[in-house]
């Protein structure tokens, strides 16, 4: 098999009756690819390992390829063969930093990055000249070379934010944030204005929290979730929900129905956090089918996932055990197990469980028999 036979036979794999290649081969066929020096189809390759799942397999076709770059050169009088080597460059520096399928280094990852960010192939001019051969565009799926860029600003964005890597510098970050602004990228748009914002929590007062420009956070969530994502959709309608109705937004800027239908759109994408939002807000509404509906969604989410964001799992395992436990869907629940659900969401965090329980105590005073949190 030839690797270029790949995105052929790829259909087939679609197919239930043919069954897909395991792991290793899926590595053969992209070693195989650079063998032949084949750099376009090893790139497509690993791109659709990457967006197969297969991350860690992806990771070691593109160190195949750049690899075979340092020791023939062949990119250096080639655009095409530079972007390819660009992308292969980006995705290997992106497993270092999170330590897939390579051992973790943030720092040596950022510095990759950085130089990545400066190369003239990646300017704004060369992609907008790019744009126009035609032999080069018709490839630019394969190339990605914007998808590199804002790739790499992004994620040097969210170091210096973080301090991950690097140390922490909120100046620095803006600074790679609006670099991907001005190219466009959803994912850059929205941290700008999850930055403006300055709170994601969905149960404690937004007095205690950080909020820095929420006209300005409005807006650029709103465009960023324009462009679909996931993030922006989901901070968005939190903004409505709890920013809404502050002096800075104005009182009609206080919507439950255009948060309701961003979040909604969030969870349709599969944001967990979305899920427990529209889970505590249908509670608040008293429409508790759908609150138990969309809990019910949340708290089945990989451990991972929960871990991830406590604050939300919290919530999440509030308004299920809540829902059963008043009764309100005529569903009896097993009061041991309410009592767990209980436990759990106070496990995930504490402070968002006693605002709840203080903020719903007029619902029911079983709650209280839970015992304090430890």
């Amino acid at each position: 098999l030839r690797p270029s036979q790949f995105f052929v036979m790829e259909d087939l794999f679609a197919l239930e009756s043919v069954e897909t290649p395991d792991d290793q081969l899926l590595v053969e066929f992209g070693q195989a690819a650079v063998a032949d020096e084949d750099m376009i189809s090893a790139l497509r390759f690993a791109r659709r390992m990457y967006h197969r799942g297969s991350t860690e397999q992806a990771t070691q076709v593109c160190d195949f390829i750049v690899r075979w770059f340092a020791e023939t050169g062949a990119a250096e009088n080639d655009a095409t063969l530079g972007l390819i080597e660009l992308n292969a460059k980006f995705h290997v520096a992106e497993a270092m930093y999170f330590g897939i399928g390579s051992q973790l280094n943030p720092g040596s990852a950022l510095r990759t990055m950085g130089i990545l960010s400066n190369t003239p192939l990646l300017s704004l001019d060369y992609m907008l000249e790019m744009r126009v051969d035609k032999e080069i565009a018709a490839l630019d799926e394969v190339l990605g070379g914007n998808d590199i860029l804002t790739s790499v600003l992004y994620t040097l964005g969210c170091a210096y934010m973080d301090g991950v890597g690097v140390v922490s510098n909120e100046a620095l970050a803006l600074a790679w944030f609006s670099r991907g602004v001005a190219l466009g990228s959803p994912q850059a748009i929205s941290r700008i204005g999850v930055y403006n914002m300055g709170f994601c929590n969905p149960v404690l007062p937004v007095s205690k929290m950080k909020v820095r420009n929420l006209a300005k956070a409005k807006e650029m969530l709103t465009a960023a979730a324009d462009l679909g994502d996931e993030e922006a959709m989901t901070r968005l309608g939190l903004l409505l929900l709890r920013g809404g109705g502050t002096v800075e937004l104005g009182a009609s800027a206080y919507d439950h129905g255009d948060a309701i239908k961003w979040l909604r759109k969030a969870a349709h994408s599969g944001s967990f956090e979305a899920e427990a939002l529209l889970a505590l807000t249908y509670f608040k509404m008293k429409l508790y089918s759908k609150a138990r509906q969309f809990s019910k969604l949340a708290t089945s989410r990989s451990e991972g996932t929960l871990e991830g964001s406590p604050t939300y799992a919290a919530v999440a395992f509030w308004v299920m055990a809540k829902c059963c436990e008043i009764g309100a869907i005529g569903q009896t629940q097993d009061e041991m197990e309410v009592d767990d659900m209980y436990s759990i969401s106070r496990e995930f965090d504490v402070d968002a469980y006693l605002h709840m329980v203080q903020t719903f105590a007029s619902v029911t005073s079983r709650v209280a028999m839970v015992g304090p949190p430890v």
